[in-house]
């Protein structure tokens, strides 16, 4: 697990990032040049031997007006690239790759997020839990990051060595987000993508209303499903694409759990439909497989997990983590995903009331969680 330290402003931050993960940064343009999932998944965006020079030139076009409007954004992006002496372009690709891989088309569903109060932790709550999933290669660049900005909150992130957001992360206030991927039929437009919005709501909040507030007050690129807690115990999952917004409470003020399909009445209008399978076009691993199927099973082994238990003790929520379908040693429909295409590549658990989170890199059945804490 690489774990890096950036402080200061934010070009000095993304500078640090780019020092401290040059060598994997700089592997990124031959990793997805050569990837044969990238290369199948995008076919018919351009042809796969101008695939990266393509969609570098794509991501220049399209930088500016999506990705740089706001100075802190640019400032922290030029300085990954930088840092790690790679082209401001490369590094504007791998941002917007998050907003392309939502395409209806692709449907990339991972992630299993859970959310726990303290009225159904043995401890102090809350606790927000995550199994990050993803294609299987991309956990090479998987990178656990502190973050000391000059104007705003600390916090540590779970996320990959080229991005200027993440995908999970908890600040020294105890504000915890967690961003699952959410797969409508409404697609995509390009604006800023979710890890750079989450990025900025770490450092700017410190409980779970503000947060919600500012979300309902955006547009967005793609859809999600976004849990967020704060050390109040306001757990909310907040299920969002690009042109509606809906709030899910917890159960009995207990708990909740987040896959990749909305569950809200209001955003299931907007889901994309629960018997659409994977395209013959897409890689083998996964043609003709129904979408949603992994998504649904996760989603209830996780509940009935949790709904077993009067309370939850953190060693048990390991356990949930690290959990395989009934007579195997894991596959694509487990908690602990294992398959030839998606993979569980990182677990992380937030304790926000200890200032700590416990992370494991890879499958958590395999690898063991090591704790860090906030500064």
């Amino acid at each position: 697990m690489q774990l890096i330290e950036c402080s200061g402003s934010p070009y000095q931050m993304g500078t640090m990032q780019g020092e401290q993960c040059k060598k994997i940064i700089q592997e990124s343009e031959k990793f997805l040049n050569n990837n044969p999932f990238i290369k199948q998944l995008l076919h018919d965006i351009i042809k796969p031997n101008l695939l990266i020079q393509s969609l570098k030139k794509i991501a220049g076009m399209t930088a500016f007006p999506t990705l740089y409007k706001e100075r802190e954004v640019y400032d922290r992006l030029k300085g990954i690239a930088d840092g790690a002496g790679v082209a401001l372009e490369l590094i504007s690709f791998c941002q917007i790759m998050e907003i392309l891989l939502n395409q209806p088309l692709y449907s990339i569903g991972a992630c299993t997020t859970l959310g726990i109060t303290d009225k159904f932790y043995i401890h102090r709550g809350p606790v927000v839990l995550k199994n990050f999933d993803y294609i299987k290669g991309f956990e090479k660049f998987i990178i656990l990051r502190r973050s000391e900005p000059g104007r705003g909150y600390k916090s540590i992130e779970l996320t990959f060595a080229q991005m200027g957001g993440c995908h999970t992360g908890m600040n020294e206030k105890g504000l915890c987000i967690s961003y699952n991927y959410g797969l409508s039929r409404e697609g995509i437009k390009l604006k800023l993508p979710y890890t750079l919005i989450f990025q900025k709501c770490l450092e700017k909040f410190d409980n779970t209303s503000d947060v919600i507030n500012f979300l309902l007050d955006q547009k967005f690129s793609h859809s999600s499903i976004v849990t967020v807690a704060d050390l109040a115990n306001n757990i909310k999952v907040i299920e969002l694409s690009p042109e509606h917004k809906a709030i899910r409470e917890i159960v009995d003020g207990r708990y909740t759990v987040a896959t990749n399909f909305f569950i809200t009445p209001k955003m299931q209008e907007y889901d994309l439909p629960h018997d659409a399978f994977y395209s013959q076009l897409l890689p083998k691993e996964i043609r003709g497989i129904r979408i949603h199927r992994s998504n649904e099973i996760r989603y209830n082994q996780a509940l009935e997990m949790i709904r077993k238990r009067k309370k939850v003790s953190l060693r048990y929520l390991f356990s949930v983590l690290k959990d395989h379908t009934p007579g195997t040693d894991g596959d694509d429909d487990s908690i602990c995903r294992h398959s030839d295409f998606f993979n569980t590549q990182a677990s992380m658990v937030m304790l926000p009331a200890y200032k700590t989170v416990y992370v494991s890199i890879g499958n958590p059945c395999k690898t063991k969680y090591k704790k860090f804490k906030i500064k």
